[in-house]
């Protein structure tokens, strides 16, 4: 390699990582952003970060802030392609599977008052619980689903406004329970 070519190799890998830092630093302030409930201001720099890498954490950020600023073509897209998302445990996040982009679409659905739209997710997520004899936290939650308690939350977000069915499907939760988990968590 002559010397010439070790130095645009370098200034290269200086660059790369200049970008990186770049990313992070907006990576940070989008979701400084959207904590703080500014979700139109994080959402240019999401779709920027997704732009330039279209990787899963980036889609669901993207897809998050799209939900909560009402750009339905980019949440309808975005959650398409991560519903049934399998995230690398050696690389990404749990919360990235599609279980549990299902569970913040709906939790986030409420948020925004569609909580009608939730409901179907709801019903999803105790359709996947109910294959499963163990529902212990850490068992659901390496397999990249929401623990009961999770889901249980859901259920009185989605239905505050209906006592009624937010005590029918509480009940069908539990029942989808196993004894420890119940014992644990749904009795006091």
């Amino acid at each position: 390699m002559r010397l010439f070519d070790m130095f645009k190799k370098k200034e290269k890998v200086i660059k790369k990582n200049d970008n990186k830092r770049n990313s992070e630093t907006e990576l940070q302030q989008a979701l400084s952003l959207s904590r703080a409930g500014k979700h139109m201001e994080a959402y240019p720099i999401f779709e920027k970060l997704y732009n330039n890498q279209s990787n899963a954490t980036n889609a669901f950020n993207l897809f998050q802030c799209a939900v909560y600023c009402g750009k339905t073509e980019t949440e309808n897209k975005l959650y398409n392609k991560l519903k049934c998302y399998s995230p690398n445990p050696k690389k990404e996040p749990m919360e990235l599977s599609g279980c549990f982009v299902r569970y913040s679409y709906a939790y986030i659905l409420c948020d925004v008052g569609r909580n009608h739209e939730a409901v179907e997710i709801v019903d999803y997520l105790l359709d996947v619980l109910s294959h499963y004899k163990i529902t212990d936290p850490t068992f659901l939650y390496i397999r990249g689903i929401p623990t009961a308690q999770m889901i249980y939350e859901l259920i009185k977000k989605t239905f505050i406004a209906n006592e009624m069915q937010l005590k029918e499907y509480k009940n069908r939760l539990v029942s989808l329970l196993d004894e420890d988990t119940k014992k644990h968590d749904f009795e006091s």
